[in-house]
């Protein structure tokens, strides 16, 4: 109401085309964070891209409910969304990867006092150097680079949330 109707249309009509921007290249692949962008980069088609986020979308949410369902602490329930969010969003681009800091660091404080064990500062320290210039290497390379960080740090969470330590520490408070 306060900008008037034809703005409301306008924007209306421009977010119902905006699909084929995403899927013409316009922006380029390389840019985007998401599945859907992975598949595109990939030279799928845009049927296939729209298919695979939706798996990974209901893939994202489920680990999520089942993670803030379960009693796990507050960083993991954190990382585990932050980390999801990156997967489950269609159209994301590289500069909303700063999320992967946020779940990076929820991630490092649900350790406490002990630290992170190796291979996880391996991943998180590679997708760190990944993250230097993820558009420019993924048009280079034509692989999805940001895509790979997401689901790494996704893969993180995912090992703290099903590991043998996660389960006995969730038992333990129970």
């Amino acid at each position: 109401m306060l900008f008037g109707w034809a703005t409301w249309s306008d924007f209306f009509t421009a977010a119902a085309a905006s699909h084929a921007t995403y899927e013409s290249g316009r922006v380029a692949f390389g840019g985007l964070v998401s599945p859907f962008g992975a598949v595109l980069l990939l030279g799928g088609n845009s049927a296939t891209a729209y298919a695979v986020q939706a798996g990974a979308t209901l893939s994202a949410g489920l680990l999520v409910g089942f993670v803030w369902r379960s009693g796990f602490s507050l960083p993991i329930r954190a990382a585990s969304l932050a980390a999801a969010t990156l997967v489950a969003i269609p159209v994301i681009l590289i500069y909303d990867l700063t999320l992967a800091g946020v779940a990076a660091a929820w991630l490092a404080r649900a350790r406490g006092g002990s630290g992170l064990p190796v291979w996880e500062k391996v991943v998180l320290a590679g997708t760190f150097l990944l993250l230097l210039d993820p558009r420019g290497l993924a048009e280079v390379s034509r692989f999805p680079i940001a895509p790979l960080v997401a689901l790494a740090l996704l893969v993180v969470v995912a090992t703290r949330v099903f590991g043998s330590e996660a389960r006995s520490a969730r038992v333990a408070t129970a």
